[in-house]
């Protein structure tokens, strides 16, 4: 119970504190320069740490082994399973940038879910001309650099929204086109993709949401 003077949280607003945490926290896995970095420095800290327990500096020998602290966390737990997994800044970042090497992609709608729901480019600059199929060469283009992933951190699915969306980059739409998409098949085939599907799905189910509990706070201030 609030103590006196203490304003009183609805459930809606918790929910709402949950969702944002939940969402800031996963986004980071794509893209987070300076927690990427300070992660970095305290995996090389730990590896030097262990490196003198176990009796020096191995790291030039046979015995050594230089591995990228990130690539431990591939999709499965210190136990090889995929009930939990620590999450890793930009742990997927790389993993994603690989596919501009790809001349064929599996799946390509999640790419372009993806590049409407963020608003990122227009339809006739990812895909064939004068339809809704994605053209993976133009696609891949746009993954020789950060942007995609830095305008993954920027999109906020709360609150009200004055922008004007064209049809394809309306929640209704992207939902649908993602629809006959199984997340066990996109596993099989790319754990980083399917960590991508499964944040797509989370911005949009979230995003959704939001409405549904900003007009529930609405009506209740009738």
């Amino acid at each position: 119970m609030p103590a006196d003077g203490e304003e009183v949280i609805s459930e809606g607003e918790k929910t709402m504190v949950g969702m944002k945490s939940r969402f800031l926290r996963i986004s980071t896995t794509f893209y987070a320069p300076n927690q990427a970095a300070q992660h970095k420095a305290k995996m090389d800290r730990l590896d030097k740490e262990k490196m003198r327990s176990a009796g020096g500096d191995r790291s030039q020998s046979g015995m050594g082994s230089q591995k990228d602290p990130a690539s431990a966390h591939d999709g499965r737990s210190e136990f090889g399973t995929k009930d939990y997994m620590p999450l890793v800044p930009e742990q997927w970042k790389e993993k994603l940038k690989e596919f501009q090497k790809i001349y064929i992609v599996k799946f390509p709608r999640i790419w372009q879910s993806l590049f409407y729901l963020l608003k990122f480019k227009e339809k006739k600059e990812i895909c064939e001309r004068d339809t809704n199929k994605l053209c993976w060469k133009k696609t891949k283009a746009f993954l020789k650099d950060d942007e995609i992933f830095q305008k993954m951190t920027e999109y906020w699915p709360f609150g009200s929204k004055d922008d004007r969306y064209l049809e394809y980059e309306k929640l209704k739409f992207i939902k649908s086109n993602l629809e006959k998409i199984s997340d066990e098949e996109v596993n099989d085939y790319s754990v980083a993709l399917g960590k991508l599907f499964q944040w797509i799905k989370l911005a949009i189910d979230t995003r959704i949401e939001d409405i549904k509990l900003r007009r529930k706070e609405k009506t209740k201030l009738r």
